[in-house]
This record gives C-alpha cells, structure tokens and sequence, in this order.
C-alpha cells in the first residue's frame, strides 16, 4: 500500500512540474513586447497597448484644435476704428498683416508637426493620397451690383427721414485680387479636406447718378460719389474632391475637380469707415498635378454678406450743392476668378 502512495505522488508531482516544451513557450511569450492579445504573437500581428489609440487618434486629430483656434481668433479681431481714423495705406497695411498673420501661423503649425525631429527620415515622397498643401494665388474680382440704403433715419444730424430711403443699383469697378491659401485632405478619406484661404482686393464705387425710391430734400435723382473699397476676405472651407487620370506617381489622379464652402469673415474699407462681417463662402476648380508635390489650379471663389452697414456714406440729392451723411445698410456679393500654384507635402 506505501508503495502504491508512492507511485502515486510521484506521478502527480511529475505532471505538476513544466515540461521543457512548456519552458521553450515562456521563453518566448516573455521576450515577445507586451500586447493585449494572445501572448507569444509577434507585434506586428497584435493590437496596440491599451491607450495607445487615443494616442494615435490625438495625433491624427490635431486639425480639430487648429480650426477651432483660428475661428476663435477671427471672433476675437478688433473691430477697425470708424470715421476718419484710418488712411487707405493703413488699411491696406493691416489687410495684408492680418491676412499673412493667419496664414503664417498655420504654416508654422504645418511645419513644426511635420519637422525632421518628428520623423525618422525626412522624405518628400507620396505616403498616401491625402496630405498637406500651401499655395498663392492671383486673379480679377468683381462685386454685383446692388441696392443701397444710404441713410437710414437721417439727412443731417438735425434732421430725420420719417420713411427709408433705397438707390437703384450701384455699380463697382473690376478689381485684382491675390491671395494666400494652405489645407490639408485626409488620408483616411482622401475625397475630403479643409482649407484655409486669405486674399486682398479693392473694387471701388463709381461715380455715378441713382434714383431714389422715395424724395430726400425734394428730390428723386442723387449723386453717389466716387469711394475707394478695399475687402479682405478670411474663409475656412470644407472640400470635396476626385481624381481622375490616375498613374503611379499620383494614385489618386493628376486631374482634380474639387468644390467647397463654409464661413468667413469679410472685413470692407471705405474712404472714411470700415465694417466687419461674417459671410457665406464659396469655391470651385480644377487642379492639374504636374509633379506628385506641385500643382496648378484654376477656381471661382463666391462670397455673401448681409447688412453690411458703413456709416459717414455720402450722397449728394440733385439740385443742391452740399453732401450728405449717413449709414448705409446694403448686401455684399463678390465674384472672384483666379488661378495659382500649390506645393504638396506629407
């Protein structure tokens, strides 16, 4: 009976100690980097540590961020000084320095994600069909005419109109217009991107004669008279695009039609006062890929503001000798047809 007891202990202590199979297999699960999967998989094969998707998710994700910072800070512009306070150089010298400001900064932002510390080995060539871009563009801009209210409640600071008052429509001279532009198409989702597009144009009032909807001083016919107009134009649009004519250098086609639209802020100049206003934004065109990081491209840009009010407006009735002042109330179209050269990086 002793003997078979121990038999028996022998037995189970055998089948209790690890067999050199089973030590070859914990040799290699504890060499093998920790995963949250099954243990000895090679990593490559397995899923990232736990946190490590929120990580990369963040990474992905920094434009969320950016966007929201850059709409913060067009919310946060001061408003331009009224009245006479600004001479048109100033105003074109704070148009471009806003304008170069914003756009500066967002490359900047580009650049230092993408600098040669954050990567293995700084490389130009196409890692997806998404990706950073920056470009300049030029071309002619024309505003549609429109209908003003050009004295909303006054002819003169002691007298009030009981009624309102609106002009046939006035019209604008063609202007040139140039620009900045820098946006990013994912890569998870190459048909859609954002972009951030900044340009500078000036498209003055004619002087001209305009009918009064109703008598100021007696009379039906006024004189507008001629007024410098200068517009810079922030606007953050959400693209769509396709590719066609696609070969190994560029997959995702050279020929590329692409649309989008989203808000903006306009900022307008007159002679003597200036309005800032957010507007509704538009674009369209075309890009030709003529390397797999320089492109060229052809747009139509469109955009709408509404009321736009710029007081000290002058008008002069006919049949009197003496401008009048006041705020005029009106819409602001433009149309705008440029073209440009975009550089692409990832």
């Amino acid at each position: 009976m002793r003997l078979r007891r121990n038999r028996r202990a022998e037995t189970a202590g055998a089948a209790a100690r690890p067999s050199p199979t089973h030590y070859f297999a914990l040799t290699v699960a504890s060499s093998t980097p920790y995963n949250n999967a099954t243990p000895g998989l090679p990593a490559s094969r397995v899923s990232p540590r736990p946190g490590e998707k929120g990580e990369i998710a963040m990474q992905r994700k920094w434009y969320v961020p950016l966007t929201a910072c850059v709409v913060a800070l067009c919310l946060l512009l001061p408003g331009p000084p009224p009245a006479q306070a600004m001479s048109p150089r100033n105003a074109t010298t704070l148009a471009y320095s806003l304008a170069g400001g914003v756009l500066g900064l967002t490359a900047g932002y580009i650049m230092w994600v993408n600098r040669p510390a954050n990567q293995d080995k700084m490389s130009w060539e196409v890692k997806g069909p998404g990706g950073f871009f920056f470009g300049g563009f030029m071309g002619a801009s024309f505003v549609e005419a429109n209908a003003w209210q050009p004295l909303r409640g006054r002819v003169d600071p002691i007298a009030t109109l009981p009624y309102d008052v609106h002009t046939s429509n006035l019209g604008y001279t063609a202007g040139v217009v140039g620009g900045l532009k820098a946006g990013y198409f994912f890569h998870q989702f190459p048909y859609l991107g954002l972009e951030l597009a900044g340009d500078f144009t000036r498209n003055d009032i004619r002087h001209q004669t305009v009918t009064l909807s109703r008598p100021v001083l007696g009379q039906t016919r006024a004189v507008i008279p001629q007024e410098d107009f200068a517009t810079l134009t922030l606007a953050l649009h959400f693209l769509a695009r396709y590719g066609f004519l696609k070969d190994q250098e560029v997959p995702f086609g050279r020929l590329q039609p692409y649309v989008g639209i989203g808000p903006a802020l306009v900022i307008l100049w007159g002679d003597v006062d200036a309005a800032k206003n957010f507007a509704l934004s538009a674009v369209g065109g075309v890009r030709y890929m003529l390397r797999k990081n320089l492109s060229v491209f052809m747009e139509y840009k469109f955009s709408h503001q509404w009321e736009v009010e710029l007081e000290h407006s002058k008008i002069r009735p006919l049949g009197t000798f003496q401008e009048r002042r006041g705020t005029a109330v009106f819409d602001w179209t433009t149309h705008k047809v440029v073209a440009g050269i975009t550089v692409h990086f990832w």
